[in-house]
């Protein structure tokens, strides 16, 4: 039997080392779970967001029959081509495409979200969506600064601890260990025999085989310092990035609530009063509609960016290592065009 005797620095230091990587695959989880949450906020916030733009949708496409109907009766009575009519019943198709399209937005996102509750595709899915009426967001302040250690930055900083391990490794190895052998003999005709043996290693070849070990260990740790503060940068970044989404968000949302969203419904009231008084073409009309359908699917874009940048903010600051696209995708900006009260075309 032979036993190596290892100073109680390299084994301090080996045990350190083993620790070092448990806990980096701690942190590492951590990392992962608060990106997955993220990742499976996001994706619910976007199905009830298509959700809610198909009900916003479909009640406006209640509201295109009156235009129909109105386009009917213009026609019956002699006072507008066939072609109104006509073109009221293809604009009620498009609407109908346009549910068409934000249902295929809900089930991709449900698509999305179904592997993160690991459940398989096709799993039904009950009806969820966001509060349907509209109202102002909290405008509270949320804090969107970076924590000093976060389980993505502490993942990074047990890697420098690790190289800094191996690195203190590389330079025991200089040094000589010590190898004890004992062995112990059975001789049936003679005194049994016992023998124990001293050795001691040298390192040999300490610039061939020792030396690139220390640089390769100086170069890791050197790295992952610099892997550290990029990433401390890069998330940063995406913190102010979420944030400005968030504020330009809310912004919007009050900006729709208080001027876009009534303008609108009050230029097509007034459009589709004007015509059925045959003071107006259908043009003004649809015109109008047009952008009040537009402006009720903007309204959920912005409340699902808002969500999303929040969610985002809270998963960089819980370890995630980096800002999710999902979050990072802003709105569509809706221009608003000014309409007239006697309903002329809005351009």
């Amino acid at each position: 039997a032979s036993q190596t005797l290892v100073r109680k620095s390299r084994r301090d230091s080996l045990r350190k080392s083993a620790e070092l990587e448990v806990e980096r695959v701690r942190v590492q989880y951590d990392a992962r779970k608060a990106e997955v949450e993220r990742d499976a906020r996001t994706a619910w916030i976007d199905a009830a967001a298509a959700e809610n733009q198909i009900t916003a949708t479909r009640e406006i496409l209640r509201v295109l029959q009156s235009v129909t109907d109105a386009s009917r009766i213009q026609y019956e009575a002699g006072a507008v081509p066939q072609t109104d009519l006509i073109r009221a019943t293809l604009e009620q198709r498009n609407v109908d495409h346009q549910i068409l399209v934000l249902r295929r937005q809900r089930n991709a996102a449900v698509a999305r979200l179904l592997p993160l509750l690991q459940l398989p595709q096709g799993t039904p899915v009950p009806g969820f969506s966001l509060p349907q009426a509209m109202e102002r967001p909290h405008g509270d302040g949320i804090d969107a600064t970076l924590p000093d250690s976060t389980a993505a930055l502490a993942e990074l900083q047990s890697e420098v601890a690790r190289a800094e391990e191996d690195l203190n490794l590389a330079k025991l190895a200089t040094k000589p260990d010590i190898n004890l052998e004992a062995t112990y003999g059975v001789r049936p005709r003679d005194v049994d025999m016992f023998a124990v043996v001293a050795r001691i290693e040298l390192p040999v070849r300490r610039s061939t085989l020792i030396a690139p070990r220390i640089r390769e260990a100086i170069l890791r740790r050197d790295a992952g310092l610099q892997q550290i503060e990029a990433m401390r940068l890069q998330l940063r970044q995406d913190l102010g990035t979420a944030l400005v989404l968030r504020n330009e968000a809310i912004e919007q949302i009050n900006f729709h609530l208080d001027h876009f969203v009534p303008i609108a419904k009050l230029g097509f009231e007034s459009a589709l009063v004007s015509y059925q008084n045959g003071k107006t073409s259908l043009d003004s009309v649809l015109g109008t509609l047009r952008t009040y359908i537009s402006l009720n699917v903007d309204y959920y874009d912005y409340l699902r960016q808002q969500m999303a940048a929040e969610a985002d903010i809270d998963a960089i600051r819980h370890g995630a290592r980096s800002g999710g696209a999902s979050a990072m995708t802003a709105a569509p900006a809706t221009s608003m065009p000014a309409a007239s009260a006697s309903g002329t075309r809005m351009k």
